[in-house]
């Protein structure tokens, strides 16, 4: 198999992932490790902070590169939200900002996609009716001093901030992605159906109005694009009605249907003498139905 360019960009297309942004960003959360070296000689247990996190941040990329993306997200909440209730208690978690709690629970709305909605809602409320409980339950209570608890809260706050941009700053720039795909995308869409030689005439499946046209069916009927036509208004009573039997057909079957020999008059008194297509679609996400008029002129 050839090593083309296309190749080497699917397979980096992981990296793109903006789910893999947000989760190597959550490594600065590491940083929050730093303050448990002074604190250390009070609770030997904060070195556990070490040996879970960063695994379970690791495991979950791992996971995300196996394509198991579901499992990924949960992995990596969980680890988040195990963090962040851990320097809770060392902040004395009483005093905590409910804001907070909050803004973590946007975090599964980054790491799990639509079709992944119980994950989703159960992980996002999770945080959220926590903090209205912190009162209700009997928690750990702090082994740092005061002064010690707020400069540990102060550093959660920052980090929790941080963590918060980046799920921000990575989701526009993905949508600036997508957009920017999108756009191109269409242009090309766009300038194919200009550059077609052939007529094309777009119609609404079920009304029939003409929604759509190239270049060369508007330079033949002389349309307008601030306009919206129906077949009485480009040829005449006769055969605008012959054009509305085969359109309905075509959108009943919604089968191909090919026309060899299609002799039209417009309302302008060109008679046209065509060989002409009618291709019906279906758009899959909104179920519209559209009919595609391609025709050729013949002497």
């Amino acid at each position: 198999m050839l090593y083309t360019p296309q190749r080497q960009k699917n397979l980096f297309a992981p990296l793109d992932s903006i789910a893999i942004k947000v989760t190597f960003a959550l490594f600065t959360l590491i940083l929050l490790a730093i303050p448990s070296f002074f604190f250390i000689f009070k609770n030997i247990s904060l070195l556990a902070y070490y040996a879970v996190y960063p695994l379970l941040l690791t495991l979950g990329l791992y996971l995300r590169f196996r394509k198991k993306e579901y499992l990924s997200g949960l992995v990596t909440i969980v680890g988040v939200y195990a963090v962040v209730f851990w320097i809770s208690i060392l902040s004395n978690i009483q005093q905590t900002s409910h804001l907070m709690w909050w803004i973590i629970s946007l975090l599964p709305w980054v790491l799990f996609t639509d079709r992944q909605k119980v994950g989703l809602v159960v992980t996002a409320l999770l945080p959220i009716v926590f903090s209205f409980f912190i009162g209700e339950i009997n928690l750990p209570k702090s082994p740092l001093v005061p002064a010690e608890q707020d400069f540990v809260r102060r550093l959660l706050y920052i980090s929790v901030a941080v963590g918060a941009f980046a799920c921000i700053f990575f989701q526009r720039q993905s949508l600036s992605a997508i957009e920017h795909a999108r756009a191109e995308e269409n242009d090309f869409l766009v300038t194919a159906f200009e550059t077609i030689p052939f007529p094309i005439l777009v119609k609404d499946g079920i009304t029939l109005e003409i929604i759509s046209f190239n270049s060369a069916a508007k330079d033949i009927f002389g349309l307008s694009p601030e306009k919206t036509y129906s077949n009485t208004d480009i040829f005449t009573a006769r055969s605008a009605a012959a054009v509305s039997v085969l359109d309905n057909e075509t959108m009943q079957s919604m089968a191909y249907h090919v026309e060899e020999k299609e002799h039209l008059e417009s309302i302008s008194g060109m008679h046209l003498y065509l060989r002409s297509s009618r291709i019906p679609l279906i758009l899959k996400k909104s179920g519209r139905r559209l009919l595609f008029w391609v025709f050729e002129l013949r002497d």
